[in-house]
């Protein structure tokens, strides 16, 4: 019986951990299967079947959208930087606000005390 069960729990264990190992298939892309239904199909022209205008006009532009996103790119390092800093004085700010809540309070309370014993 315990042989049966082992063997029976070493077959369900064995085909569980196959079917956790298969590779999950690739998400699909909605809109590439919508034009692919549609007729559409995307060939990249060799280059030497381009004309050669056409190439340097696509190159040009190639070379201004690579510039835009590395000033872009730059732009946001540098937002991220100065969002960084105005995080980091804010944070200074609320610690020496609740510093000084707690000084008054501590004060406060210890003049509640002392009117205690006072009395």
């Amino acid at each position: 019986m315990l042989t049966t069960t082992l063997a029976v729990s070493l077959t369900v264990g064995s085909a569980y951990a196959q079917s956790q190992t298969r590779p999950q298939p690739a998400p699909k892309d909605p809109v590439a299967e919508m034009l692919l239904s549609k007729g559409e199909r995307y060939h990249r022209a060799p280059d030497s079947a381009q004309d050669p205008d056409e190439l340097r006009q696509t190159q040009a532009l190639n070379a201004e959208i690579v510039a835009q996103n590395d000033l872009a790119e730059n732009e946001d390092r540098a937002n991220q930087s100065a969002q960084a800093e105005a995080q980091r004085r804010w944070q200074a700010e609320v610690d020496q606000t609740e510093a000084q809540a707690r000084a008054d309070r501590d004060r406060h309370e210890a003049d509640l005390r002392a009117a205690d014993e006072a009395q």
